[in-house]
């Protein structure tokens, strides 16, 4: 897809080289075209005649042949069906088969220039927020358990930055590769750490105690990570660490 961008004081300008087809983000909707109405990034109005006021617009001029009750149509189903709520919407139309495919097209071509200048159709999902563990003297002399893909061991978070792995754990010595064969980052990693305590393990065995800095290390050092460690340490009655440390 070979695409003309014109950018001017207020107005952005798109051009499809191959297609009668152009996308202009404006502070104003085009009259006579098919206007998106855009909140942050999310498309949420989809219409002809937006009475409501969005962040910006992005205005589309088609080709004569489509029509465009058959391309808001197809428009507002893929947002609708990815869980938006439309502020306003077009009359969802049934379209011919025999006009299907250029419709079709056409709205794939208009998703990818949308999604390239970051603008999205379908529903933009929050990523959760990062869970916040804060170490407290209550669970420094707690035993936590680690029996994960072979690896066993006895740890305990006994200062801010200092978790404690007891003598005679057992890791995990072979890494995971990627699927040519390499190291991926977490197994270099963990390796990284394995070597600076090597003097401590012999034959997959731990012969001294360990200390490392986050229950994060812990999970590369025995079984090279691939997982969330603040769920695989429990104590004796199986409550994770997590439930032991999260703010809530």
């Amino acid at each position: 897809m070979q695409l003309s961008v014109t950018i001017l004081e207020n107005e952005t300008i798109i051009q499809h080289d191959n297609e009668d087809l152009t996308l202009t983000i404006t502070p104003k909707p085009h009259l006579e075209q098919i206007n998106l109405g855009i909140s942050g990034t999310e498309i949420v109005g989809i219409g002809t005649n937006l009475k409501e006021a969005y962040d910006t617009y992005i205005s589309l001029a088609i080709p004569w042949e489509i029509e465009q009750s058959h391309l808001m149509t197809t428009l507002a189903e893929i947002a609708l069906d990815s869980g938006v709520k439309l502020k306003e919407q077009p009359k969802l139309e049934a379209i011919a088969k025999n006009h299907y495919p250029q419709t079709e097209t056409l709205t794939e071509n208009i998703t990818k220039i949308l999604n390239t200048f970051g603008y999205s159709l379908i529903k933009i999902k929050k990523k959760p927020a990062k869970a916040v563990h804060r170490w407290s003297k209550d669970i420094a002399n707690i035993d936590f358990y680690v029996d994960y893909k072979g690896a066993k061991a006895v740890c305990r978070w006994q200062k801010r930055q200092e978790m404690l792995i007891k003598k005679g754990a057992q890791i995990v010595v072979d890494p995971p590769l990627n699927k040519d064969g390499s190291l991926g980052f977490a197994a270099k990693f963990t390796l990284s750490i394995r070597e600076l305590n090597q003097a401590k393990i012999k034959n997959g065995m731990t012969t001294e105690d360990i200390i490392l800095k986050s229950v994060n290390e812990v999970g590369n050092f025995l079984y090279f990570a691939g997982t969330n460690s603040w769920l695989v340490l429990k104590d004796k009655d199986g409550k994770t660490i997590d439930e032991y440390t999260v703010v809530k």
